[in-house]
């Protein structure tokens, strides 16, 4: 579905993994019925990545339709505006159990 490199990957499971803390799910898949996938590229820096490294890998999980990255400026209350894509969280599914196992590591 997707071919990420290694570090797209780790990015990737620590974006869907902040959906799941959002809406309160354990499992990727649990987002299919609760489709809390409201994501910042400060997810990253927050788990390891520079913010040079951040914004690059979350360009290029964009740019791998991983995620869409709102560009347009909306005057609201702050909330984020960005999403990850159903194929992603749906994807993370497949690759949870050993992220889970080697305690989500960051970068």
């Amino acid at each position: 579905m997707f071919n990420f490199t290694q570090n797209e990957k780790l990015a990737a499971l620590h974006l869907v993994n902040e959906c799941l803390d959002g809406m309160g799910g354990e499992r990727p898949i649990h987002l299919e019925d609760d489709k809390y996938t409201w994501t910042h590229v400060q997810v990253l820096t927050d788990n390891g990545w520079s913010k040079h490294e951040a914004s690059g890998t979350y360009g290029a999980l964009a740019e791998k339709n991983a995620l869409y990255i709102e560009t347009r400026y909306l005057n609201d209350d702050g909330a984020w505006k960005d999403t990850i894509s159903d194929d992603l969280y749906r994807w993370a599914e497949s690759h949870w159990d050993e992220f889970v196992v080697n305690g989500k590591p960051s970068k």
